[in-house]
């Protein structure tokens, strides 16, 4: 299996620090050569999912930091989001594929309704959603 790191960013958990993690996935898919529609569809779901981030896990607390790493594994791009924040639910819970239509927040379906594979899990190490999008044969 091929891996490349696209992307490895680290920013604080305050949402005016979203837009930073934006542009860096925009510098980014410029650098892989994906279409216009798969750039927009991904960074939607990537600004959702540090929003989430940001509102539920840190909701106790101000600081924090939120990671965003972006990575080829073969024909996929594998996005991380991870926080050291409250787990979902306010509980830690096992590691779970999501399916669009479930019950969740507006996040996690427009999340679920833009990519392919969605997952998150949380434990001693934090918290990471996970998403999956096809890239084209030959992306990166």
């Amino acid at each position: 299996m091929s891996h490349c790191l696209l992307l490895n960013l680290e920013i604080d958990a305050d949402l005016q620090r979203v837009a930073d993690a934006c542009r860096a996935w925009e510098r980014c898919a410029r650098e892989i050569g994906i279409g216009t529609e798969a750039i927009n569809e991904i960074e939607l779901a990537l600004c959702e999912g540090v929003n989430n981030a940001i509102i539920h896990a840190y909701r106790d607390h101000s600081g924090g930091l939120v990671r965003v790493t972006a990575e080829r594994q073969d024909r996929w791009l594998v996005l991380r989001i991870q926080d050291q924040g409250r787990a979902m639910d306010g509980q830690l819970i096992p590691p779970r594929e999501f399916e669009c239509g479930q019950e969740g927040g507006r996040g996690i379906g427009i999340i679920c309704a833009l990519m392919w594979h969605v997952h998150y899990s949380s434990g001693p190490e934090g918290n990471t959603l996970e998403m999956q999008y096809p890239l084209p044969d030959g992306g990166g």
